[in-house]
């Protein structure tokens, strides 16, 4: 599995960049680069508001060891869901023989009924080709530990079925935000039962304690007051600039630790 995240994290050989940040040199430091085209925007947005560049990207400017897709998230926007649905699926035709350009797969929120349609329907773009298929509307879900009764783990489930039970047909699926749960959860069992299947995941949410090594390092406990200043501030939960490699780095290897084959 490969695991993407923010361009400030120099640990990281494997950047989401955000396309307000494609011009950062530090782009050149790493191995693989994704483009996001700024996704949280089309909260407000009807489209992405660098648009221009974005297309001009997708045309076939991108450097060889970076990819981009222009699909919308339908959760982004309620209201927009169909318009995002329409765009995405027409801008997936459009580039369908750019190899760097990932097909987004959009659907209606929490519907499977409706993700396998657009998985099939999608499929002469991605199947058996060398394409990177990324699978979106999963990065809000079983962000803490859920009972596996409960509606979001179970739907999450069914995706991951419908991954093994067409494995013959994916080279490279990207899971757009999956949690530090969900990675745990279904990793292994993709890894095992998809050994020829490329995965990789991005996120950026991962900048709190994920351990308690972490937490008794930097988080003080209540009522104490650090009256001596030490090279490792006690700051709290969150990660500084200074210790966001570390973090980073324990995320890694809780990861790691569950036998899951991990590059980053």
């Amino acid at each position: 599995m490969i695991f993407f995240t923010d361009i400030q994290t120099e640990a990281s050989n494997y950047c989401l960049l955000n396309i307000k940040e494609y011009d950062n040199p530090r782009r050149n430091n790493k191995k693989i680069v994704f483009v996001d085209p700024d996704v949280m925007s089309l909260r407000t947005h009807s489209e992405y508001p660098l648009i221009n560049k974005l297309l001009w990207l997708a045309d076939g400017n991108l450097k060889s060891n970076e990819y981009l897709g222009l699909d919308m998230p339908s959760d982004m926007n309620p209201p927009l869901e169909q318009e995002f649905i329409r765009k995405s699926i027409e801008r997936n035709w459009k580039y369908k023989d750019y190899l760097q350009y990932i097909c987004g797969i959009q659907y209606k929120w929490c519907d499977y009924d409706d993700f396998v349609f657009r998985m099939k329907e999608l499929e002469p773009i991605y199947a058996y080709k060398k394409k990177v298929v990324g699978l979106g509307n999963l990065c809000r879900l079983l962000l803490r530990r859920t009972k596996k009764a409960h509606p979001e783990y179970v739907y999450f489930q069914q995706v991951i079925q419908y991954i093994i039970d067409n494995k013959d047909k994916f080279y490279w699926i990207h899971i757009y935000g999956m949690s530090k749960f969900a990675i745990l959860s279904f990793m292994p069992l993709l890894q095992h039962l998809c050994p020829n299947i490329i995965f990789s995941v991005d996120n950026t949410k991962w900048t709190k304690c994920g351990n308690s090594r972490l937490h008794d390092k930097y988080v003080l406990p209540k009522g104490q007051h650090q009256l001596v200043p030490t090279k490792h501030r006690c700051s709290g939960i969150a990660c500084t600039k200074a210790n966001r490699d570390e973090f980073f780095t324990e995320y890694m290897k809780d990861i790691r630790n569950r036998k899951i084959s991990l590059q980053y």
